[in-house]
């Protein structure tokens, strides 16, 4: 199992990730890969790009399926800390000019509860 940021996607216009895959495959590995987004776990777009590689000589056609990630709808006030002081608050506060900034941005349109 590898984990990278989704940017090997694209990486020297997707060379890198060949090189990765066939390398993997001459050492006798099945590659798989896929990209996943935690948003639907954790309040944060976080997209990773999660390779897996099982062995030829243990591979079953079609053996190994990426899962269907649940949305959990959890937003910022589920994993906030409840008990810090108003002086705490105004350092982690964004300014309204920081706020609009992701307001506008096209993930927070798709996913309010995100962000």
């Amino acid at each position: 199992l590898l984990e990278n940021v989704r940017g090997l996607l694209t990486h020297d216009s997707g060379n890198t990730l060949r090189v990765i895959l066939s390398t993997l495959e001459e050492s006798g590995y099945v590659m798989n890969y896929q990209l996943l987004d935690a948003v639907h776990l954790v309040p944060q777009e976080r997209k990773r790009i999660y390779l897996v590689g099982v062995r030829k000589d243990v591979w079953v056609p079609g053996g190994y399926k990426f899962p269907r990630i649940p949305s959990l709808h959890r937003g910022f006030r589920d994993i906030m800390e409840t008990k810090i002081d108003a002086e705490m608050v105004e350092y982690l506060s964004l300014s309204d000019h920081q706020l609009q900034k992701v307001r506008n941005q096209s993930y927070t349109q798709k996913f309010p509860d995100a962000r």
